[in-house]
């Protein structure tokens, strides 16, 4: 804590660029290792339990982020990773819900509003993070987000059932119309898994390769957006906050109006499913693939900020696609085959990091809580990746005390120099005196 600042905590942080950038990635680590089992647990145990779970375990962890933060950069490391782990359940979890709760004409609206939840949530925390750090201090953010997860979890054990048949708010005639709707198949979640069916599923391997396409572009806008602002233009963090969640409220609407549309050409049979998923996905595919393409040429703040707009807001429309042709595939194993999907996403996330860190050499991070420059950097520290914050902190000390000893040997160095061509110029000024001198004696 800063004296200076009262109760504001601005400890500083030191990051190298290599440091960043894997802290970014590191989430998609962790989160590959659990969708596939998130959605086993989910079936077996049932969705309401397994996600509760896996917000509870995720608050915890943003409580625990601000203390852990100030330990070293690998414990911040693990946290990020297990934060992943736990958050890669979630999504396999909410099909598991909707497949027992959902008709089939409904299914785009109804997953899609619950996704939407998670960009309305960006859109708000983004700029609200912002003012959070310039008044309170950088940790309240992780407090105050681990503390809205807690609640959530209460509130979510409290006031939701598992299933339909188990909901004793659910009115007699609500109730047979999802059971006629869904056929009773979803009721029936002791069938063993065909696991070998599921991998050798064409349509499913169509379904991982839009996937990982619109992944890989969507984790980049919402991971390094924020960061490119910041560097490329440099923009404060509270204008960053802004910019970043607009893209995030246009993701909100446009996917909205996109499952409205499907669930449309679907009930008004204008067009078949397949066509319908196929129309979606590929038109935000091809449309995010020319934003990105825009964005290399229109390279200003205004921009960067419409192609990013463009390029997820429009691009979003795709979740109606491919997001929900999951239940269209097999909506038994709904759960399962989003796991194996969502593997597939967090690999992509993770190639997208290794992009980044391979290609942007940015090693002056201008971090909004580090107050010295960038040329106090040492040479030893832009070329080392593996730093600890100790360390770092060490050797721009060292190299700020390197450099006021330059300065004062450069200071004396000039004085001694001033001083000789002093004496030279009297010394000068003397001999023309005294030739002056005699030329007036002979002349006379």
């Amino acid at each position: 804590m800063d004296s200076d600042t009262g109760s504001k905590d601005q400890t500083l942080i030191f990051m190298t660029h290599w440091q960043r950038t894997n802290l970014l990635g590191s989430f998609f680590y962790g989160y590959i290792l659990t969708p596939v089992l998130g959605g086993y647990l989910s079936g077996v145990y049932g969705g309401k339990k397994v996600l509760s779970g896996s917000v509870f375990i995720s608050s915890v962890l943003s409580l625990l982020t601000p203390a852990v933060a100030k330990i070293n950069f690998y414990a911040l490391l693990a946290v990020r990773i297990a934060l992943g782990i736990a958050q890669g359940v979630m999504f396999p979890c909410v099909y598991t819900i909707l497949g027992k709760w959902s008709p089939p004409w409904e299914r785009s609206r109804l997953l899609i509003t619950i996704f939407s939840g998670t960009f309305i949530g960006t859109a708000v925390s983004m700029p609200l993070a912002g003012v959070i750090c310039d008044t309170i201090g950088w940790p309240w953010v992780f407090y105050l987000c681990g503390l809205c997860g807690c609640i959530w979890c209460i509130s979510w054990i409290c006031l939701v059932s598992e299933s339909p048949r188990t909901d004793t708010k659910i009115k007699p005639a609500e109730l047979i119309i999802l059971q006629e709707a869904l056929n009773n198949l979803t009721e029936h979640l002791d069938l063993q898994t065909p696991w070998k069916r599921i991998f050798l599923s064409l349509p499913l391997w169509a379904i991982n390769a839009a996937q990982i396409a619109h992944s890989y572009l969507f984790f980049l806008l919402i991971t390094h957006f924020p960061s490119y602002m910041e560097d490329m233009y440099d923009y404060d963090i509270q204008r960053v906050g802004v910019y970043s969640a607009i893209p995030h409220l246009v993701i909100t609407i446009n996917s909205l109006l996109g499952a409205y549309l499907a669930d449309i050409f679907i009930k008004k049979k204008y067009l078949s499913p397949t066509a319908t998923r196929k129309l979606f996905t590929c038109t935000a595919l091809l449309f995010m693939a020319m934003m990105s393409f825009f964005n290399i040429i229109w390279r200003t703040p205004l921009g960067s900020l419409t192609c990013a707009i463009l390029m997820d807001g429009i691009g979003t429309v795709g979740w109606a696609g491919f997001c929900v042709n999951f239940f269209d595939i097999c909506p038994q194993f709904a759960h399962i085959t989003m796991g194996i999907s969502t593997t597939f996403a967090g690999v992509s996330g993770i190639i997208m990091t290794m992009l980044v860190t391979h290609f942007v050499h940015n090693e002056s991070v201008n971090n909004t809580y580090k107050d010295k420059p960038n040329d106090n950097k040492t040479s030893d520290e832009k070329t080392s990746n593996e730093k600890t914050y100790d360390e770092e902190i060490s050797q721009e000390k060292t190299s700020n005390e390197q450099k006021s000893d330059e300065k004062t040997t450069n200071g004396q160095t000039s004085d001694e120099k001033i001083s000789d061509r002093t004496k030279s110029e009297k010394i000068t000024n003397a001999k023309t005196i005294d030739d002056e001198t005699s030329s007036k004696k002979i002349y006379n």
